[in-house]
């Protein structure tokens, strides 16, 4: 997702490189906050 959105800008190399072990680290948490934030978009 965030690949994807980075990818036009050519900062891609950078998140895969520098980025990667934080937001590997990180995506149970952030999973966890979309979810959140999903349910409360809903209702």
């Amino acid at each position: 997702m965030i690949r994807l959105c980075y990818s036009s800008s050519g900062t891609t190399k950078y998140l895969d490189s520098a980025k990667r072990i934080q937001w590997q680290k990180n995506r149970k948490q952030l999973l966890s906050v979309l979810i959140a934030v999903q349910i409360l978009a809903a209702g």
